[in-house]
């Protein structure tokens, strides 16, 4: 088997499913000769929408966190560095963003899926996304005279993977999450699947909104004014 993780089977097999469950059609890596000309590793799928065509490439977790270690060494109380827990994150978005440049020059969407069906205790909600573009800080002005920070506010600090001059190619990250039914599934039964979507406020060519908008869909974007948003898809 070649594709996402050259082993995944099962993180290939749920996004089919989502993109099933959304009526789109794909080609997969090993005919993806087809519809573009390859260039270095190929991408895992090439997906045909409504909306737009675009390139996933996806990627699992392995190994286990380190919260996973503490709770099998069985530690009741112990402190975890959250940025441990990006960084593993942060990777798995560079990798498949450094696969995906190549075909940048196709002009069409580009987006990374994450899949964590082996259930690796990692950070994948919303804000684990918005992290991609730094860790997050509070920032303000501080009056020593008057000992108090003023116009404190939300920023982005260092560990970026996507900024607005790098990985620009990447359209959005996606987080495939599908209905478990007990725990020792082998995700070989089809379930519904949805999806979490940071759209890339810096995208060379944006996912449209339309291609993910299921009512269990999640939506995160940045919004001037506003800040980062994170709602429902519909």
């Amino acid at each position: 088997m070649v594709g996402a993780d050259r082993s995944d089977e099962v993180s290939i097999r749920r996004f089919e499913w989502l993109l099933q469950q959304r009526g789109y059609t794909w080609c997969k890596e090993d005919r993806i000769y087809e519809v573009l000309c390859v260039t270095g590793k190929k991408p895992d799928f090439y997906v045909r929408t409504p909306h737009c065509s675009f390139l996933a490439e996806l990627k699992s977790f392995r190994e286990p966190s380190v919260l996973d270690r503490a709770i099998d060494l069985g530690q009741r109380v112990g402190v975890v560095d959250p940025g441990a827990l990006q960084k593993r994150v942060n990777e798995r978005v560079h990798e498949a963003a450094r696969q995906l440049k190549p075909y940048s020059i196709y002009g069409i969407a580009m987006v990374v899926v994450l899949d964590n069906w082996r259930q690796v205790r990692l950070p994948l909600d919303a804000r684990a996304l918005i992290g991609l573009f730094g860790q997050l800080e509070f920032r303000g002005w501080y009056r020593p005279e008057e000992g108090k920070i003023e116009d404190l506010q939300l920023a982005h600090g260092g560990s970026r993977v996507l900024t607005d001059q790098v990985h620009r190619h990447v359209s959005a990250v996606l987080v495939n999450t599908g209905e478990l039914r007990y725990p020792d599934d082998d995700m070989s039964e089809e379930r519904p699947m949805w999806a979490t979507i940071l759209f890339n406020p810096f995208a060379a060519v944006p996912l449209p909104k339309e291609v993910f908008r299921s009512p269990a869909d999640t939506h995160v974007w940045y919004e001037h004014g506003l800040g980062w948003v994170v709602k429902p898809a519909v």
